[in-house]
């Protein structure tokens, strides 16, 4: 009965198929692991405790992406496809920021670009570790996809920090993330919308619906999981000094030469609210050299409070060069600190300012602008000597 069953099931069913195993089909980021242990371990500029802090926000993406996959029940293709795209272009991200001091060496488009080749040659390691080079069928849309994601963060990431490039904290970076993020996916679902309604046949009124609802739902998507899997990396730049200064660098947040050597402390003082403090102040909570930028003026403004109750008052313009301002005399009542002789950049002769003092998670931060009117103020920036 066996060997009866057998002859009916045909020579082609009665032979087993043959599965063809690579051994990196069980560890397809192989390769991708071992470059990021060579990066830190090899360069110089690695060589540390801090360096190896990368691996908490990749670690901790690798964990959590499987997460919605298991709820929705993605097919097993799909879920791989997936996988690939998160796994490669959050162990790509990770080898940015360790380049960092390699990357962030240049202008913004250099900058981008080589940003954008170093994650686009990891993705391409990744994919021949993945499905291996026998899978050449697959290699051109999965890889236009990524590519295309990989181009929508560093586009972002790069517009984000020139909003920021004269008033950068990182809760203000990360809102202009997300606002640029959405812009450019929102442009290219346009862009899409009006090739497919335009270069395809005519279509029906269903089709447009159906088309508008992709166009609705696909950004809103691919920009909320960009940005989740950035942000673990974004708060590890905020946290870290390491990455901090690498973060800097890379997206051109530096600090302005002409700020004489002197840095803007700290990063994450973000105030909760401008109402004065109720803490008592004091002549030390007040001199040092401060500053904010004014849009309207394209300048940046350095007050410089001296013990001796005097201020120093400088310029700053944006496409470099300076003025000295004549300076004045300063005074604390309760939280207020009243100016006489400040400069504004509106009627360009000293008159009386009140500016004051208010709470920040770090400490006490000036409050004040560049008149009278109050709606207009902001929270001014100390400045410090740069370290080294």
């Amino acid at each position: 009965m066996a060997s009866e069953s057998l002859g009916e099931l045909g020579p082609m069913e009665s032979q087993p198929a043959l599965v063809q195993w690579q051994w990196y089909y069980n560890v397809p980021a192989l390769a991708l692991w071992g470059l990021i242990f060579l990066l830190l371990v090899v360069p110089k500029a690695n060589r540390c405790r801090q360096a190896w802090l990368i691996l908490i926000p990749l670690g901790l993406v690798l964990l959590v992406w499987q997460m919605p996959v298991r709820l929705i029940g993605t097919r097993s293709e799909s879920a791989e496809r997936f996988g690939f795209l998160v796994v490669s272009g959050a162990m790509a991200w990770s080898v940015v920021w360790l380049l960092g001091h390699w990357v962030g060496t240049g202008s913004r488009v250099l900058t981008f670009s080589l940003a954008l080749a170093v994650m686009l040659v990891m993705g391409t390691v990744s994919h021949v570790s993945h499905f291996g080079i026998e899978d050449s069928g697959d290699l051109a849309p999965l890889l236009i996809s990524y590519g295309l994601c990989v181009l929508f963060l560093l586009l972002a990431m790069m517009l984000a920090s020139f909003s920021c490039r004269h008033d950068y904290y990182p809760a203000r970076f990360l809102r202009w993330l997300a606002v640029w993020l959405g812009a450019v996916l929102v442009a290219l679902g346009l862009v899409w919308t009006v090739l497919a309604l335009s270069l395809g046949p005519k279509p029906r009124p269903e089709d447009v619906v159906q088309i508008l609802a992709i166009m609705a739902v696909v950004p809103a998507v691919l920009g909320g999981t960009l940005y989740l899997i950035n942000l673990p990396f974004l708060i590890l730049a905020f946290k870290s000094p390491f990455y901090r200064e690498r973060f800097l660098k890379t997206f051109c947040l530096e600090k302005s030469a002409s700020l004489g050597g002197e840095t803007e402390a700290p990063f994450d003082d973000v105030p909760f609210s401008a109402e004065p403090t109720a803490k008592p102040v004091a002549v030390e909570d007040v001199v040092g050299r401060w500053q904010f930028y004014l849009d309207s003026a394209s300048r940046t403004v350095i007050v410089e409070f001296r013990s001796d109750g005097t201020f120093a008052q400088t310029w700053v313009a944006n496409q470099g060069g300076q003025r000295e301002c004549p300076g004045g005399t300063w005074r604390i009542e309760g939280p207020m600190v009243h100016l006489a002789g400040y400069v504004t950049a509106a009627q360009g002769a000293g008159r009386p300012l009140t500016w004051w003092m208010i709470d920040t998670p770090s400490g006490l931060a000036l409050f004040g602008g560049d008149g009278p009117d109050a709606d207009s103020f902001f929270r001014l920036r100390r400045l410090r000597q740069a370290d080294g």
